[in-house]
């Protein structure tokens, strides 16, 4: 049993420190019921709150995607509620 964090905790503990303002508003492992991984993609969404969040919670929403083979980090490109378009072909941050 290792001990060291996988590539995609390496990518979430980065993208939390670049946006700390930021709320975790969710993470999409893209598991089936029986938790086989199905997909390369862990998809997270971080949310921007808004000014008045304290008489109404809201946020901008901002997702990435993280490759779960590298943990490398990538923007999404396009527009769109839940998944906005292909992830960038750079990425942002590898481990």
């Amino acid at each position: 049993m290792s001990f060291e964090p996988s590539p995609v905790r390496l990518a979430l503990d980065y993208l939390l420190r670049a946006y700390p303002s930021f709320d975790l508003v969710s993470i999409d492992w893209q598991w089936a019921d029986d938790f086989e991984t199905h997909g390369v993609w862990v998809i997270v969404k971080l949310g921007q709150p808004s000014l008045n969040f304290a008489e109404s919670p809201a946020w901008a929403v901002w997702p990435f995607a993280i490759f779960k083979a590298t943990g490398a980090l990538h923007r999404f490109e396009g527009e769109g509620d839940d998944y906005p378009g292909a992830v960038s072909d750079e990425a942002i941050w590898t481990p």
